[in-house]
């Protein structure tokens, strides 16, 4: 008589990876809200609150984006490596951690591309070292 393995636990990486990147999501839907509600006129005539929105909105919506949808892909891939058995759930947090993480991919890409045909490796390796 064999005794049947155990299944593994499932851990809380799945879950807490699919939390990040809702929270990442989350965080950009409502920067366009608050910006929207700005535009119509809700928050009536502050010039203030037009700067803070406009200057400020999307510096820190986009660095709460790439902390939490860093944090989120992390903890998915860690799920997916432990075999978690919600790795269905690890996969759907992955994809939508990494759908956030694209225009921060794109745009160093850009920075990349824009600044290769100036860019001397030799010269910057010289400029390392002292």
């Amino acid at each position: 008589m064999s005794i049947p393995a155990e299944s593994p636990r499932p851990s809380k990486l799945s879950r807490n990876s699919l939390l990040f990147g809702i929270a990442g999501w989350s965080v950009w839907c409502l920067y366009f809200v608050v910006f929207a509600f700005l535009l119509s006129g809700v928050f009536g005539d502050d010039e203030l609150a037009g700067f803070a929105v406009v200057l400020g909105g999307p510096l820190i919506a986009s660095l709460l984006t790439l902390v939490f949808t860093t944090i989120g892909a992390v903890l998915g891939l860690k799920a997916l490596r432990k075999r978690d058995p919600k790795r269905g759930l690890a996969f759907a947090a992955l994809g939508i951690n990494l759908i956030c993480l694209c225009p921060f991919f794109l745009f160093l890409i850009a920075a990349l591309a824009a600044e290769a045909p100036n860019l001397n490796p030799l010269e910057w390796i010289r400029g390392l070292v002292p």
